[in-house]
């Protein structure tokens, strides 16, 4: 785990490099197969050896040769050169800001606010995401809280040379490529082999290992391949107890436990708020996820034990993708019959209700065929879903009223009617329109994979993970992992509405029953809304006190009269979640 940063002028480069061979080379993460690469190149094994050896042989494209998470950057003065790059998923940062001709670029935002010429405006495009999406995660993936700073999105290069600056995307998920084997055992199979692999070169040699533990299917699936792959009592888990019934998975961790192999530690749930001063002070910059203060309690445990670097479930829900757009893809092939098995299914597992699924992923495709004027679909798919939605309704709303193009009915916009947030901030937020609706179940997971709200959680993960002194390793990011899984049939995915089957079915042996087929995931709203009205409420209403630069953005008055109500009235989780987001804005930028 390195801290990176370089300023390039043009002419000269400063910063925390290394030389090689008249490169300037600065790395902050893992090359898993740099023993293959040293080979092929005819290379020292060392990291910053292959990196320039790979950009002589392959250029722009060789970060597309590597393997592992990695942010690094090359500097070649006499060719007046500066290359950056970053994973395919974007577990480790890289950030950067244009200085007249030249170049800064660092780990965290706040290393470059103080180089030479880095303007500090505000970006309102990021204040209007964190303030107006569900997570308070960001929707593009270059953007940062100040206009001047960019991120390097994940998958892409960014060179300078001459002055000329080229951003370019080196690799992305095939959604076209289908992969076929012979039966179920073999994909099966193929799935255990790709997930042993994704783990094996994240457990490294002669240290102790630390892993989140959840009792949700991805952590438990991480800590069961590492518990076969560790020497026995090498792996330290930790789970964060719940303070709310809905909220408490601790059944399914004493499960996962029970197996054997590991020292296990139950930690207390805690305010969202715990360590946001702290990492403010650090970073100079604002966290973006409400449970940050739960990933720093985590990362401090495992660093109390000795462990250097902790493992994690994050993101197997789009590596391996849940396959509820096979939804779409029944309903576009008129395979109603196993439609209304796959929807009643899905919905009695993991809750809401086939009208719901059905609204989200059959009714564009209905309305597609009546835009197109393929009515006999149109009246086929309302017969085949009557049992679902009245076949008057479907035929009128999904297909006349599509047809017509009248406006669909939206669901109210909470945010908006709730005066929390200023009416400018919401417009902003309002100009980008959304992507229509996924087509098929890969393109659904490749969506999510692409997207920056995954690429931001990964750089809140690494933000908390250095600030308790440790590294946070992702398995689920291995792109050989993910390229397998988006390959795979869309029935391997979803099926009798059990989602990320192939995943449920490639874990017996390793992981109880009871874990494997568990129908969703815990709820931590009510946590939240609880730590609102009470641990946390005082802190809120103190942010709420006085002025500050955030009232260009927020309605203070608003947010008080909410709060106020937290105790009087029934409230939304959502409208929680953003108090407790203002209340970090407001103390961010006081700071």
């Amino acid at each position: 785990m390195a801290e990176l940063f370089g300023i390039w002028d043009g002419a000269s480069v400063t910063g925390t490099f290394v030389g090689v061979d008249g490169w300037h080379v600065a790395l902050d993460g893992r090359i898993d197969n740099a023993g293959e690469l040293a080979r092929q190149l005819d290379c020292p094994p060392d990291a910053a050896a292959i990196l320039v050896a790979a950009y002589r042989r392959w250029g722009a494209a060789s970060p597309d040769h590597l393997l592992g998470d990695f942010a690094y950057a090359l500097c070649h003065p006499a060719d007046h050169l500066i290359f950056c790059a970053r994973d395919p998923l974007g577990v480790k940062p890289l950030v950067y800001a244009r200085i007249g001709s030249g170049l800064a670029f660092a780990s965290q935002v706040g290393a470059l606010l103080d180089a030479p010429g880095v303007d500090r405006r505000i970006d309102l495009n990021m204040v209007a995401d964190y303030l107006m999406t569900p997570s308070g995660l960001p929707r593009d993936r270059e953007q940062t809280w100040f206009d001047a700073i960019k991120r390097l999105p994940a998958a892409h290069t960014l060179s300078l040379q001459d002055g000329k600056l080229q951003l370019q995307r080196y690799w992305q998920p095939d959604p076209a490529y289908e992969l076929r084997l012979t039966s179920d055992a073999d994909y099966i199979e193929a799935f255990r082999e790709h997930l042993t692999a994704a783990v094996r070169p994240r457990l490294g040699a002669g240290r102790i290992i630390g892993a989140t533990l959840s009792g949700g299917l991805d952590s438990s699936s991480v800590v069961a391949v590492a518990r076969a792959l560790l020497p026995a009592d090498a792996l330290r888990t930790f789970y964060l107890t719940a303070t709310a019934p809905e909220g408490d998975e601790g059944v399914y961790v004493r499960q996962v436990v029970e197996g054997g192999g590991i020292i296990h530690r139950d930690l207390p749930y805690i305010s969202p708020l715990t360590g946001f001063a702290d990492i403010v002070r650090q970073t100079r910059t604002l966290p973006l996820g409400v449970y940050h203060g739960a990933s720093i309690s985590l990362y401090r445990a495992a660093a109390e034990t000795g462990a250097g670097v902790v493992l994690t479930g994050v993101d197997g829900d789009n590596a391996v993708g849940h396959g509820r757009a096979r939804l779409t893809e029944l309903a576009a092939a008129g395979a109603w019959d196993v439609y209304r098995e796959e929807a009643t299914g899905v919905a009695q597992h993991f809750g809401g209700t086939p009208l719901g699924y059905t609204h989200r992923y059959a009714q564009p495709v209905i309305a597609g065929w009546a835009r197109a004027g393929k009515w006999g679909k149109v009246w086929r798919a309302a017969a085949a879903l009557d049992s679902i939605y009245p076949r008057w309704k479907v035929f009128g709303l999904y297909g006349v009223r599509s047809a017509l193009r009248l406006p669909a009915v939206q669901p109210a916009r909470w945010l908006t009617l709730t005066g929390l947030v200023r009416p400018e901030v919401a417009a902003q937020f309002f100009e980008t329109l959304p992507d229509p609706p996924p087509e098929s179940a890969r393109e659904e997971q490749r969506r999510g994979l692409m997207g920056a709200g995954l690429q931001a959680g990964y750089e809140d993960h690494d933000a908390a993970a250095r600030f308790a002194g440790v590294e946070s390793l992702h398995p689920f990011a291995d792109r050989r992992l993910i390229a397998f899984c988006l390959a795979l049939p869309a029935d391997l995915k979803m099926r009798q509405g059990w989602t990320r089957w192939i995943m449920r079915e490639a874990m017996a042996g390793w992981l109880p029953d009871g874990v494997r087929w568990r129908d969703g995931k815990a709820n931590a709203n009510q946590q939240l809304i609880d730590h609102a009205r009470k641990t946390d409420h005082d802190a809120i209403q103190s942010a709420l006190a006085v002025a500050s630069p955030a009232d260009e953005y927020i309605n203070r008055a608003a947010a008080q009269a909410w709060l106020d109500k937290l105790n009087a009235a029934p409230v939304d989780h959502r409208t929680a979640a953003l108090l407790f987001r203002i209340a970090k804005l407001i103390a961010w930028m006081r700071a």
